[in-house]
């Protein structure tokens, strides 16, 4: 049951990472390329870029 949950989890993760990085090279394709954006937001939430 445990190898369960970590293998749902694990595949949660994958997925909210491949989210923030499409949403980030969306933002870097919509904005001229010397802006600098601290915030993307992924599945509703705002997610710090820059730390």
């Amino acid at each position: 049951m445990d190898e369960i949950l970590f293998a749902n989890r694990r595949t949660l993760i994958i997925l909210v990472v491949q989210e923030f990085y499409l949403a980030l090279k969306y933002r870097e394709a919509a904005r001229p390329f010397y802006e600098m954006c601290s915030f993307v937001k992924v599945r509703g939430v705002n997610v710090s870029v820059i730390e």
